[in-house]
């Protein structure tokens, strides 16, 4: 069996027994499954199980402490995040790889609870079993996103609020690492980050977040892949919040396909300027430095049987075996540094 972690901030309720729209997750919870709540700031952590790629597997969010429900101070190793943060150090420090290096994924605005679990399947087959790549855990953050690329509804608010979640998911990662190392040498895994199209604006939220905060991750992440980015082109450039994105990571790397319909759909239905993950950025000069770009539009999508997904040209980091293999040869560059 299978298992990797999940931080959302999607819909969790109780009482929702026998509803489709909701995914028992332990014994009074239930996830929302249909992507059509409002995005929160509420954040839960959890796993997911699996056999293999075709196993739909099992969701489980930990439950909140009583103490964390009525706002009571309780010690940080009784809380969610920390049960999860500790699992995956232990995992990564008996992992059969040399590195045992963890992927952060942020889906993108086309993905209800199904999909986005589906995403982490497919990562898992690509980058973990692949025995050239370091990555030995998945992290999904999964947030409310409806499953029509025609409707983006409160998209702008949705991903706003949900990089607030994420920043915090964030913060206390830091808080956990900080107080790992205070009394071990072993927490050297490394940690990268990959957002898929509408998850790009989830992140741009997220360092929203972080600047006006004034909160400083340094170096919390290793590398960061923005695939077929849903945001303007000129968003990792002075002013916008993402040029401070290297601030917190080592190396960026914009992967985008000048044929990517998703992205033309945006362009044309509600975004006004054009995609970063269909144009590549505006100008490359005012980029700050360890950005790197990778025009993808020559790629095939070899890795699937789906239509929309060999026509779309926008889910290239799990349906194209080129984008898959640079991704591992960025990464293995990286450990051989």
């Amino acid at each position: 069996m299978n298992k990797h972690y999940i931080i959302t901030n999607r819909e969790i309720v109780e009482n929702k027994e026998g509803s489709k729209n909701y995914l028992k997750v332990n014994d009074k919870e239930y996830l929302r499954r249909d992507g059509k709540e409002l995005a929160s700031e509420n954040l839960r952590f959890g796993s997911y199980s699996f056999k293999d790629v075709k196993d739909s597997g099992t969701v489980a969010i930990y439950k909140e402490s009583a103490d964390v429900l009525t706002s009571k101070k309780i010690a940080a190793d009784k809380l969610p995040s920390y049960s999860i943060f500790k699992e995956l150090l232990d995992s990564s420090l008996k992992s059969e790889k040399e590195q045992g290096e963890i992927l952060v994924f942020v889906h993108g605005y086309n993905s209800d609870l199904d999909n986005s679990l589906k995403s982490v399947r497919m990562l898992h087959q690509l980058y973990v079993e692949n025995d050239d790549s370091p990555i030995n855990k998945i992290v999904l953050f999964t947030w409310p996103a409806m499953s029509n690329l025609l409707r983006y509804r409160n998209d702008a608010r949705d991903a706003q609020q949900s990089g607030y979640a994420l920043g915090r998911a964030l913060q206390k990662c830091l808080d956990f690492l900080e107080k790992i190392q205070r009394v071990s040498d072993d927490c050297k895994q490394r940690i990268h980050l990959m957002a898929h199209s509408k998850g790009n604006s989830v992140v741009e939220a997220m360092m929203s977040v972080l600047i006006g905060e004034t909160i400083n991750p340094n170096n919390l992440f290793s590398e960061v892949f923005l695939m077929a980015a849903d945001v303007d082109y000129d968003a990792i450039e002075k002013p916008k919040p993402m040029y401070d994105l290297i601030d917190i990571c080592e190396r960026i790397h914009v992967f985008y396909h000048k044929k990517d319909k998703a992205l033309g759909i945006s362009e044309t239905t509600k975004n006004a300027f054009r995609r970063l993950g269909k144009w590549g950025p505006k100008n490359t000069r005012l980029l700050p430095d360890d950005v790197f770009q990778y025009d993808m539009t020559h790629t095939k999508d070899d890795l699937v049987k789906s239509l929309i997904d060999k026509l779309g040209n926008h889910w290239y980091y799990y349906t194209s075996s080129e984008a898959v293999e640079m991704v591992i040869d960025i990464l293995s560059d990286y450990k051989n540094d």
